[in-house]
């Protein structure tokens, strides 16, 4: 997903990556704790297994609108609902 938080947004790496993992966290979907982030170059990648296809795209909306975001790589995939989720 292409976002269009110009240049002039950009935060600094940690702070962007900090933002996405706390509302990651504080989702009302517990197995999003679960979920790793990593920006780099304004690309936050989200890495991990969910359950279903709407919780893969919950977690992407919760950080669609952090600043210096400029690419969203989702590369969360869809295990079912019977898995167990650890964080890494």
């Amino acid at each position: 997903m292409i976002l269009s938080h110009g240049p002039a947004s950009l935060q600094p790496m940690n702070a962007v990556e900090t933002e996405a993992n706390d509302r990651l966290r504080q989702s009302s979907k517990p197995e999003l704790s679960c979920v790793k982030c990593t920006f780099q170059r304004g690309i936050l990648t989200l890495i991990g297994a969910v359950s279903d296809s709407q919780t893969r795209q919950i977690a992407q909306d919760l950080i669609t609108d952090i600043r210096g975001i400029l690419i969203i790589d989702n590369q969360l995939i869809t295990v079912g609902p019977t898995t167990q989720y650890v964080k890494s």
